[in-house]
């Protein structure tokens, strides 16, 4: 018994070490733990914290995200953000370009829509994926205006609002929608901390429920800041927002003695992202497939031609490269199905993956969009898909 009561002595002078360790390289603000350049850990907010949130998100006019009653959240027009990296249009698309309802005549346009990884975020407005798109095509003769109007954490309930309400009316000739993997788990989510508490988003979203066969919406209009706090936060008995709500297991606020021990919060957020696989939740497959396949029908509708963009992850890719393993084929071949499609796993698959996505490895680095724009303006060209839709 000796040797067991020495091993147990090892591994808890072990994790003693590392936890003195990883305070040593981290610190912690703003209620967030900090450690090695992951994305921050969240700490259990206390009331206190959300009152003084809540405020200075009502007074706020120039932060580049603000409220939106449809989309949950959305581009501040005519904004920049703190870091000087985004600029937002007079619309709240990315970029400082001003576009008119109706393209020319001469002109393709073309729209994005998606997520952070269509947004490019971490990167400067010119080193984003709709400019280098644009500047590939451009470069080859082709005329053409690519507007990013993609948005930070959205999901596909998202971005097809998006398209209803904002894009649509640009009348645009091509729609590119970014599909990202982890639009899977942000389908099934109302409020962002529930999913990922170190989030910047503190707005709640709508969500779309599929029963039998079509899509109902909850949460639509989405609840104003004002009442985040009484209705969200402290309201634990009302199912009214948390009935849909996949992640409704995380306490929204009060004290956790293990809040401040780095490596409980490390081996936490470690084991929920082991534990999500999207086989468990098949509520959200059969969704996902819904809301991908009802944003094509209504971009076809307007004459406009659809493009799914499939957007690789950097696990993905490591598990594609070091495991020889294609994570989630099927259901991407499902998702496929019956659409014109442009992958960026081949291209960002021949990268060393720490070239192609930014330190956080959570979004595209410069080269990894340069690569991916110069790659689907070939594919655009090669395929005749570059035409002006019909009237």
């Amino acid at each position: 018994m000796k040797w067991i009561s020495k091993i147990l002595k090892f591994l808890f002078i072990f994790l003693i070490v590392i936890e003195i360790l990883s305070q040593i390289v981290g610190f912690q603000q703003n209620n967030r733990i900090y450690v090695l350049g992951t994305s921050p850990y969240m700490k259990t907010p206390s009331r206190t914290y959300w009152k003084k949130l809540y405020k200075k998100v009502i007074a706020d006019t120039v932060s580049y995200y603000q409220y939106d009653s449809l989309t949950g959240w959305t581009n501040r027009a005519n904004s920049t953000s703190k870091d000087g990296l985004y600029h937002f249009n007079n619309d709240g698309i990315r970029g400082n370009t001003e576009y008119s309802k109706e393209p020319d005549d001469d002109i393709i346009r073309i729209v994005l829509l998606g997520n952070s990884a269509v947004f490019s975020a971490e990167v400067a407005d010119t080193n984003a994926l709709g400019f280098y798109l644009e500047e590939a095509l451009k470069a080859k003769g082709q005329k053409v205006e690519v507007l990013n109007m993609g948005v930070g954490s959205f999901s596909n309930d998202q971005s097809l609002l998006r398209w209803r309400h904002k894009a649509k009316s640009y009348s645009p000739d091509i729609v590119v929608q970014g599909v990202h993997m982890w639009d899977f788990w942000i389908n099934l989510n109302i409020y962002k901390y529930c999913m990922f508490p170190p989030t910047g988003i503190v707005y709640t979203k709508p969500r779309a429920v599929l029963e039998a066969d079509t899509l109902r919406w909850v949460n639509y209009p989405t609840v104003p800041p004002a009442e985040i706090y009484d209705s969200i936060i402290l309201n634990y008995e009302d199912q009214t927002y948390f009935k849909h709500e996949y992640f409704n297991n995380r306490k929204r606020y009060g004290q956790n003695i293990l809040d401040n021990i780095y490596l409980y919060q490390i081996l936490r957020r470690a084991n929920q992202d082991m534990a999500q696989k999207i086989d468990d939740a098949p509520e959200g497959k059969a969704l996902m497939v819904e809301l991908v396949r009802a944003f094509q029908k209504e971009v076809e509708a307007e004459n406009s031609q659809y493009i799914l963009l499939k957007l690789a992850s950097f696990k993905e890719l490591l598990r594609i490269k070091y495991l020889k393993e294609s994570p989630n084929a099927d259901f991407w071949t499902v998702l496929e199905k019956d659409k014109t499609v442009f992958s960026t796993f081949p291209t960002l698959g021949k990268e060393k993956e720490t070239d192609v996505f930014v330190a956080s490895h959570s979004h595209y680095s410069s080269k990894g969009n340069r690569l991916i724009g110069e790659v689907f303006a070939n594919y655009l060209i090669e395929n005749r898909l570059l035409k002006k839709k019909t009237h």
